[in-house]
């Protein structure tokens, strides 16, 4: 998990490569790459959801039936 979070923040969280790559990228592959990092974002964010869901259910559920 700590390596996924740091992977994130090197890829997403350093402004100041992303700002030089902007000066280099056409506008368009720059409008795509963007539509990628958010669809990053919104997985991550459902993943963490889920797990969440999942702990939820198995706190309520961990009896032996």
């Amino acid at each position: 998990m700590t390596q996924l979070l740091s992977l994130f923040n090197q890829v997403f969280g350093n402004q100041s490569i992303s700002s030089d790559l902007e000066k280099y990228i056409p506008s368009k592959a720059l409008q795509a790459l963007k539509v990628v990092q958010q669809a990053f974002l919104n997985l991550y964010d459902a993943w963490i959801e889920a797990r969440l869901e999942q702990a939820k259910y198995y706190s309520n559920h961990s009896h032996i039936e």
